[in-house]
């Protein structure tokens, strides 16, 4: 055993129950603040354990696998154990006060760090590289969110999920599971992955039980344990009104804090549309609040969203301060309906950049695994879009009304300008997914076959992309094209030339700006 004696001293201290921490009296909270507490011990019968821990995040670490408890309070309360499948950790090296290396089976070792003052660490992964590994991780969780590039992060809840297992796309590099009690998260990213999956060891359990990923190689992982009062709060009651109601969770620290809504589909066949909505701090000071790329609160006075593609709506959270307040998700437009039975939670997995959820949550811990190509390759693309129809069309509407279109003719005509450009997006981004649908759906006929386990999800998917095509042929007699919504803004242009009067010029805008709202959707 390559350790040295001192650590190898402890062991009758330690199989006597007395475990070293962080937490065991002040004198040892002094020695201890910024130190990483290591610790090996023999059984009897020759087996090991080795204790890494520092005051964030504890490990203990056997033949068999890793123990992971956090802190909370002062103490460690165990919360996952860590399994390798077919592989033993043989002998074990350290390396310095945050590190040990892990030599294993099947030419395989490991190198594993814990992160200075933080409850997450690292799995440096070294094996040859056709050699597959599966290492697995057992919990409690009642949520699993899997965050999107594009902010509509992934929530899934165990009572939604019909089977034991789901699979995670690789692409999306982390998984974050809001273990029960509401207090912590469990957050695993990874650099590369064969397969990754979560599930319940029976269909009918309450909580996600594990998750499992398998990896080639060489490879990096990385395990958290973010702890606080409150990190994650799920929504009791389902609110009937849109007045506000405070609620008694409070945020414990600053961070993007989101909320989770499941939209009932417009599409013909059932389809996940769960969508996350940010929890801004409330600001009636400023003339808009941008939350992220077609979303804002346009109206901060009476705290009124906006949403690109469906209009105005009540926004349904803020935070003032780190109070919550929230109340019915209601949009005007009708064929918009939320699922009141569906679960909510109130969770945050990124943070501004010096604020204490830098330091917890998984998004920006996982910068240290993961390339800058990675995190670009995830991050949202700012295209401009021009402007919204509904929006452009109310202030050229409002001109008209008050007699000052030639005044602010200039206003006017680039205002137009930008709905053109807002509507060759949407169309653009439309064909490009009718064109990826072709693409998927080519793709399933010529391989589904080949896997018959596959074939009964392959088809459910088949049906769910085909609704694309249909939903667009039905709509693309309102939308037309580019070329017809072009034609109807050159009618508001000539207005502008006009030798109509005032108010028959208001007319025809007012009927140009229904037209044109209802060819933008």
């Amino acid at each position: 055993m390559a350790c040295s004696m001192i650590f190898q001293s402890k062991c009758k201290m330690l199989l006597s129950g007395i475990i070293i921490s962080a937490g065991n009296g002040d004198s040892m909270k002094k020695i201890t603040k910024n130190l990483f507490m290591l610790a090996l011990f023999f059984l009897q019968t020759g087996a090991w354990a080795l204790n890494l821990e520092n005051g964030k995040i504890q490990l203990l670490i056997e033949k068999t696998g890793i123990s992971i408890a956090c802190f909370q309070k002062g103490n460690a309360q165990n919360i996952a154990e860590l399994k390798l499948k077919d592989l033993e950790i043989t002998d074990v090296n350290k390396i310095d006060n945050q590190s040990v290396k892990l030599l294993c089976s099947r030419q395989t070792d490991l190198i594993l760090t814990i992160y200075e003052q933080s409850p997450y660490f690292e799995i440096a992964w070294n094996s040859p590289d056709a050699a597959v590994s599966v290492l697995s991780l057992f919990f409690q969780a009642e949520a699993v969110i899997i965050p999107d590039p594009y902010i509509d992060n992934y929530v899934f809840f165990p009572a939604r999920q019909k089977e034991k297992e789901g699979f995670i796309f690789p692409g999306f590099h982390t998984a974050a599971f809001l273990l029960t009690g509401g207090n912590a998260m469990l957050a695993c990213s990874w650099l590369e992955a064969e397969r990754i999956s979560c599930g319940k060891l029976k269909t009918d359990d309450s909580c996600f039980n594990y998750y499992t990923i398998m990896i080639k190689g060489k490879n990096k992982l990385q395990i958290g344990l973010p702890a606080a009062e409150g990190l994650w709060q799920k929504i009791q009651k389902k609110l009937e009104t849109i007045e506000f109601e405070k609620q008694a969770w409070k945020a414990p620290f600053s961070a993007s804090w989101q909320i989770n809504y499941f939209q009932k589909n417009e599409f013909p066949h059932a389809l996940f549309t769960d969508e996350s909505y940010p929890v801004p701090q409330y600001d009636q000071s400023v003339k808009s609040i941008r939350l992220y790329s077609g979303i804002s609160i346009q109206k901060p006075d009476i705290w009124q969203g906006y949403e690109q593609a469906n209009g105005r709506f009540p926004y349904p959270v803020y935070l003032q301060g780190n109070d919550f307040y929230i109340r019915k998700m209601n949009y005007a437009k009708q064929s918009i309906i939320f699922d009141q039975d569906y679960p909510q939670v109130v969770y945050a997995l990124d943070a501004p950049a010096g604020s204490e959820g830098e330091t917890l949550l998984p998004l920006p811990i996982r910068k240290k695994i993961l390339s800058g190509e990675m995190i670009s390759n995830m991050a949202i693309i700012n295209i401009y879009q021009g402007s919204g129809i509904c929006s452009g069309t109310e202030k050229i509407e409002k001109i008209f009304k008050s007699g000052e279109q030639k005044a602010k003719q200039q206003e006017i005509e680039s205002i137009l300008e930008k709905m053109n450009i807002y509507q060759e997006h949407v169309h653009s981004r439309a064909r490009e997914y009718l064109d990826w649908e072709v693409k998927i759906s080519d793709w399933l006929g010529k391989n589904m076959n080949k896997n018959p386990g596959l074939i009964p999800v392959c088809q459910e998917l088949k049906i769910v992309l085909d609704d694309i095509q249909d939903v667009w042929k039905t709509n693309s007699l309102i939308f037309k094209t580019p070329k017809d919504f072009a034609m109807e803004i050159s009618k508001v242009n000539a207005l502008l030339s006009s030798a109509e009067s005032n108010e028959k010029q208001d007319e025809a805008c007012a009927e140009l700006g229904r037209i044109l709202r209802t060819m933008g959707g």
